[in-house]
């Protein structure tokens, strides 16, 4: 029987990222590391080796540069993967502030999976500066159209 695809109702876009994070659920439960699946504007996806309870209050801290990046979100859904083995958990952030911090830590997370990318096509160390040069004169016209 073929399914019949749903209607996207998100909008905001979600980009599939792996960062290594570090979850701290509030209320009792331990903290885990994971990675994050996916990233938008207003929150990201994750994988964890438990179930956490919608409306549950978890801050995230993930490392961008050589620093910490902490969000605070709500579980907003909450599923058992393909497996059976991993939950899969969306978390929507709690401050609107956070969407615009989040969206700039997107940007350097990006620019250095850029840098790693280079560095295998090219052969050689790439710097963070080189990155990020090859990623604004390749996308600064999109974030331009953005704001226009």
């Amino acid at each position: 029987m073929t399914q019949t695809p749903r209607p996207e109702r998100r909008r905001y876009a979600r980009h599939p990222i792996r960062v290594p994070m570090q979850v701290r659920p509030r209320g009792g439960t331990p903290e885990f590391q994971s990675c994050v699946a996916n990233l938008s504007e207003t929150g990201l996806c994750f994988e964890s080796p438990t179930s956490l309870a919608l409306d549950m209050v978890v801050e995230i801290s993930l490392p961008i540069a050589d620093e910490r990046f902490t969000v605070v979100g709500t579980v907003v859904r909450s599923h058992t993967d393909e497996t059976g083995t991993l939950h899969v958990v969306a978390v929507a952030f709690v401050h609107p502030a956070m969407s615009f911090r989040m969206k700039i830590a997107e940007q350097i997370l990006r620019i250095q999976e850029l840098r790693r990318e280079l560095a295998r096509e090219l052969g050689r160390e790439v710097s963070s500066e080189e990155a990020a040069a090859r990623w604004v004169a390749d996308y600064a016209k999109d974030f331009a159209e953005l704001y226009a």
